[in-house]
């Protein structure tokens, strides 16, 4: 497993769990694609907790969807309580967001059906 990171205090914690630390800028897309595509699959989790948030996740999304589609490879992405607060000045709004990916995630769940008696 390999875990990327901004620096090397959270690079030790990375290796204290048993992975493998990649020091790197997450918000630089073409790097942040090169990793991806060397991976049998992302998870992202992180974001600055700033300002800076929404514009963050909004670029590693699209890094992720643009490096993982056609990959056949999973990649998950999680997001913060920001992204349903207002978006900062420049950040993409919510529904901006939603359409400039070929495979927007569903707002709800579908209900689950109950199992036919047979």
């Amino acid at each position: 497993m390999t875990g990327l990171v901004r620096s090397e205090t959270p690079a030790a914690k990375v290796t204290a769990a048993s992975a493998t630390p990649v020091i790197g800028d997450t918000t630089d897309s073409s790097w942040l694609a090169g990793q991806m595509a060397q991976a049998d699959g992302t998870i992202h989790t992180a974001s600055p907790g700033d300002e800076t948030s929404a514009a963050v996740q909004a670029a590693v999304a699209d890094t992720a969807i643009a490096a993982c589609t056609d990959s056949g490879k999973p990649s998950v992405l999680t997001s913060r309580v920001t992204a349903c607060e207002a978006p900062a000045a420049g950040s993409p709004e919510p529904a901006e967001l939603r359409s400039r990916h070929r495979t927007p995630l569903p707002t709800a769940l579908p209900p689950l059906r109950e199992k036919e008696s047979q």
